[in-house]
């Protein structure tokens, strides 16, 4: 597999999670948000960030993780919905088996989760400070889908 790996735990093990993204600012503010949901979890979980560069390529590289790691890495999606939830899941949806994987629907965009007035700063790659700054349980509050990206950081691969 050609595509560059964030690890957020800085392990060389084979990740209990691999959550793929659309790109690399999605994927540097995921490696932050992570970290402070990890803490916050209390759990040790191994979670590796893998960008698609794109939407389209997102299924694929879901596929190519799931058949790499046989079942013993948990496969998550990160994807923008663009204003378009359902659009998005159907996209997902038609392309991949979902009862497989856990899906988190960004709505507008994960950038969108740090708030308007920061997310210039994360677009500067300064995404670990600004994410250490935020109110976790707000973000929950104001996205749920932050909420279920938290609750798939609790667990490791059946």
């Amino acid at each position: 597999m050609a595509k560059k790996v964030k690890d957020a735990t800085k392990s060389n093990a084979l990740p209990d999670v691999y959550l793929v993204c659309e790109g690399d600012a999605d994927e540097t503010i995921l490696a932050s948000l992570t970290q402070k949901i990890l803490r916050r979890n209390h759990t040790d979980l191994r979670v590796a960030i893998v960008a698609a560069q794109g939407k389209q390529p997102i299924p694929r590289l879901v596929e190519a993780l799931a058949d790499e790691t046989q079942g013993m890495s948990r496969v998550g999606i990160v994807i923008d919905s663009d204003g378009q939830v359902e659009e998005t899941r159907s996209f997902l949806g038609k392309n991949l088996d979902l009862k497989n994987y856990f899906v988190v629907i960004a709505n507008p965009s994960v950038e969108s989760w740090l708030g308007d007035e920061i997310k210039g700063l994360a677009r500067n790659g300064q995404s670990s400070r600004v994410v250490d700054e935020l109110d976790l349980d707000e973000i929950e509050r104001e996205h749920p889908e932050v909420a279920i990206l938290s609750e798939n950081l609790k667990r490791k691969a059946a």
